[in-house]
């Protein structure tokens, strides 16, 4: 999830993590982007 934080992208995070299926990297890094996209569209509102 600290990659997902970071910015890191599908590829980069699997080349980190070893993880060989998007299914993985969802899992992990999913619930950042969502957060992360939470706040852009609330920074768009203002």
């Amino acid at each position: 999830m600290e990659l997902a934080w970071a910015g890191c992208d599908d590829d980069e995070i699997a080349s980190y993590s070893g993880h060989t299926t998007k299914a993985m990297i969802t899992k992990y890094a999913g619930e950042a982007r969502q957060i992360m996209r939470a706040r852009q569209a609330a920074a768009k509102r203002r």
